[in-house]
């Protein structure tokens, strides 16, 4: 870079010539002695290129000092909601199988807010149809499973009893828990609210209590409750062995056709005699009916089909 000093009929004008890296033409920036600001660029067009504006350029002034331009390389882009895509249906766990499902990263616990523009805020219609029972015919009905108004079942945990109960002195479920929350989708990307627990045990009797939570088994942003699997053992009044079958959504709330199946780690493991029900193409487990006795016998889905609020 050349400074030079120029005597004008107003006063000194400073002038400094800046010459670019390679293939680059020098530019020429004039300024008033009185002022650190530049008052004129004359850009030397008859011998090269004009500089490209995106190309940071120091402008000295008399006393200087060094004035740093800010560029479009130093805009910061919005943060990206993480999405989960081109998942393949892993289908039935194969029975026996001590290899749980890898957790998948999620984002959680994102309060949504109730006035937030556009988007599409997934909800259940109100027909419904049963899909089916997973358990046996132990207890008696019992209380409902089902998630808040706007909330989706997005995974699923399993109390077992500590000990041997008085089935077959075996292990065996003592409650069932769904876990809910808000999905939505803004620009096609998926946001998964606070989540809520809800539960149902059993009495605790007969070896039933003391009795632990699993980790519950959690689907993908973007995937909801379509499905469970578990074993009534081999006296067929247990419930164990427990899969829980997510299902995606796409952004205007109504499923892909893709499935996932996850095991709930901690709910033991049980062959033969699995019951399986999965809701009907293109519906969601809306809730789900339960009995219960001194432990928890059997659930069954009932299911509806998504769509997106208005």
């Amino acid at each position: 870079m050349t400074r030079s000093r120029v005597r004008s009929r107003w006063g000194w004008i400073g002038a400094v010539v800046t010459v670019g890296g390679l293939g680059c033409a020098p530019s020429t920036t004039l300024f008033s002695d009185a002022s650190t600001t530049p008052t004129d660029t004359v850009t030397a067009t008859d011998r090269a290129a004009p500089i490209d504006a995106t190309t940071p350029t120091d402008a000295v002034t008399d006393r200087g000092a060094a004035q740093d331009t800010p560029t479009a390389r130093d805009a910061v882009s919005p943060l990206d909601v993480p999405v989960l895509q081109d998942v393949v249906s892993q289908g039935d766990r194969p029975a026996g199988s001590d290899a749980g499902t890898a957790d998948v990263p999620v984002a959680r616990d994102i309060p949504l807010a109730a006035d937030a523009a556009g988007g599409c805020a997934v909800r259940l219609g109100t027909t419904e149809s049963a899909a089916g029972q997973v358990g046996g015919n132990g207890g008696n009905p019992s209380m409902d499973l089902v998630c808040p108004t706007g909330a989706q079942a997005i995974g699923v945990a399993v109390r077992v009893s500590d000990g041997p109960t008085s089935a077959g002195n075996r292990r065996s479920a003592a409650g069932l828990a769904v876990l809910c929350a808000t999905v939505r989708f803004v620009d096609g990307a998926p946001q998964v609210g606070t989540e809520t627990q809800v539960e149902v045990e059993g009495s605790g009797a007969f070896g039933w209590s003391p009795a632990t939570w699993t980790a519950p088994a959690r689907c993908p942003p973007g995937w909801v409750v379509s499905g469970l699997q578990a074993s009534r053992g081999t006296n067929t009044e247990l419930f164990l062995d427990v899969t829980v079958t997510c299902a995606e959504l796409r952004a205007n709330g109504t499923p892909t056709g893709m499935t996932r199946a996850l095991y709930v780690e901690g709910s033991l493991r049980e062959d033969p005699v699995y019951d399986t029900v999965m809701c009907p193409m293109g519906q969601v487990v809306r809730r789900l009916g339960t009995r219960t006795g001194a432990g928890f016998d059997a659930v069954t889905l009932f299911c509806a089909a998504p769509e997106c609020a208005p």
